[in-house]
């Protein structure tokens, strides 16, 4: 799997965030203009940057992040379940109802319910088929029980108005706020979504991040190498 985005990528969301475009092909002066992290901009470029891989064969405390990946133009969406025991969490449909029952079968897992990071349809197509097999619904709670863990809902607008980061342990499941090396596009406020990141990118401890497209990372990694990452 490659970066969900590449150095243009970066520069274009970084222009249409900012309404400023750029006549130089130096990346500091680039990061200069765009408020962008020149190293982390010239590592991105140079293809120097991939974060480190994360098993998804491993239990943290007793959970388990299985990934589900669905083709979404050039690269994935992901959604995830979060397991413990034969009981799991849906965290995002990737747009497609199949994948994920597929995946909740061949483990023979229990839903409980599921969570939404936003409400673009590569995250919630499907949602209403696997409401309706599973008899669960989506929990809108700030605070939420999960077999003796604690999710946490952190409001991160930007990306969309209701966009949301759900923390639970060593996790957080950042949806379409932080990609590795990259963020989402600044659809409903660009500013909002830089103050939203900073919330992640400013934690004091490490924690691995399980993003709504391209590889998993964590937030060390995504402080130091990220090209938002600028503060």
């Amino acid at each position: 799997m490659e970066l969900e985005d590449n150095y243009e990528d970066i520069i274009s969301k970084a222009m249409q965030g900012t309404g400023r475009k750029i006549k130089t092909e130096k990346i500091e002066e680039i990061s200069k203009e765009l408020d962008l992290n020149p190293k982390a901009l010239k590592k991105i470029k140079e293809k120097k940057y991939f974060p480190e891989g994360y098993d998804f064969s491993q239990k943290i405390s007793d959970l388990r992040v299985e990934r589900i990946q669905v083709r979404f133009y050039e690269g994935y969406v992901n959604s995830y379940l979060l397991i413990k025991g034969d009981k799991c969490v849906v965290i995002d449909t990737c747009g497609d109802a199949d994948a994920v029952i597929e995946k909740i079968e061949r483990w023979k897992l229990k839903p409980r319910f599921i969570l939404l990071t936003h409400g673009h349809e590569d995250h919630t197509g499907g949602l209403k088929e696997i409401e309706d097999k599973y008899k669960i619904k989506v929990n809108k709670k700030n605070r939420i029980n999960f077999s003796g863990h604690v999710i946490k809902k952190i409001s991160t607008p930007g990306h969309t108005a209701d966009s949301a980061v759900f923390w639970v342990d060593d996790f957080l499941f950042s949806g379409d706020l932080i990609f590795a090396g990259s963020l989402g596009g600044g659809n409903y406020s660009y500013k909002k979504l830089l103050e939203s990141s900073r919330k992640i990118f400013s934690l004091k401890r490490d924690y691995f991040i399980f993003p709504g497209h391209g590889p998993t990372t964590t937030v060390k990694q995504e402080r130091e190498n990220n090209a938002f990452s600028n503060f």
